[in-house]
């Protein structure tokens, strides 16, 4: 297959998208003009292929074929292609049934590559390099650079994006001595995306993912404001029902159902997601050494995927 950023010349049966008749009917073509593309080929077959091609980008899909190899070594098809879309935002290989029970469950979202990601990996590694004699402005370049790069190799996604930018804004604020704020982070990811690629606001992802940081940002201190002693429960209780509040009405335009138990239930699984993301970035990097450590890494995976 040719290498990543190299140019072709493809020769196929060109196929444009439909567009929608009825109302409430999936907008296909609307669909794909988000994501750039404006029709697909089928039985398409190279003609040419460009000698030069991206260094970066090509570095990254191979670390990615890496960490996809070791899952499927060391865990099951169906725990594999799970970890392929939580860690690596591969949804190709989700089996339909496992796709359907995270929707119906309300827990889909996991599977968005986005701040829960970018936070607890890019926070991680910034710990990480603050305890060596690096600089604080050196330790901030280095994690927001992996970040940036962890986020292209995943497809930086709409609610990628936002993480990055907000999470090199919180590293950025520190550095100069400021204030984070949510809301300014927030919206000056929208403003950065939105001027590369203005239709992303007619997205459901984008749509979501902002939403539900709105939400956060706004309604979760009000709700600390009528807590006493907050603690640990209900504020997880306020920052579920604050995102419930700004997406469940975008939820019901979209996919025109919402799991009444989900809130709930993303009490439980948020925790055990940072378990799992931990325990899945190790398992690929542990299988650079040696793959018996790997499935010990495995292991924890298989049981939180399982429960």
């Amino acid at each position: 297959e040719p290498k990543m950023g190299s140019t072709v010349v493809v020769e196929g049966a060109v196929s444009f998208f439909d567009e929608t008749r009825n109302p409430g009917e999936f907008d296909i073509k609307k669909y794909y003009q988000i994501l750039g593309v404006d029709f697909r080929i089928y039985k398409a077959q190279i003609c040419a292929l460009s000698s030069n091609y991206s260094i970066y980008h090509e570095t990254l899909y191979q670390i990615r074929c890496h960490f996809e190899y070791i899952f499927d070594i060391v865990l099951s098809p169906k725990d594999a292609s799970i970890m392929k879309a939580m860690v690596l935002g591969n949804k190709t290989e989700l089996d339909a049934a496992s796709k359907q029970l995270f929707q119906r469950s309300g827990i889909a979202h996991i599977f968005a590559i986005s701040g829960l990601h970018i936070t607890l990996l890019g926070m991680g590694l910034f710990k990480i390099l603050r305890k060596t004699w690096l600089p604080q402005m050196f330790c901030t370049v280095i994690s927001i650079s992996v970040m940036i790069a962890y986020g292209d190799m995943a497809g930086m996604s709409s609610s990628a994006h936002r993480a990055v930018v907000m999470f090199g804004m919180q590293l950025a604020a520190r550095n100069f001595k400021r204030t984070y704020d949510m809301l300014t982070a927030l919206a000056a990811a929208a403003l950065i995306l939105m001027f590369t690629n203005p239709l992303s606001v007619r997205q459901s992802a984008f749509l979501l993912s902002f939403g539900a940081v709105l939400g956060i940002a706004l309604l979760q201190p009000v709700c600390q404001l009528y807590l006493s002693k907050p603690k640990k429960l209900l504020q997880s209780l306020s920052i579920s029902f604050s995102v419930l509040f700004l997406t469940f009405p975008l939820l019901l335009c979209f996919f025109y159902e919402y799991p009444l138990y989900s809130t709930i239930l993303n009490l439980l699984v948020i925790p055990m997601m940072s378990i799992l993301m931990v325990c899945g970035i190790l398992c690929g990097l542990s299988g650079l050494f040696n793959l018996w450590i790997a499935r010990i890494f495995a292991f924890p995976c298989h049981l939180i995927l399982a429960l």
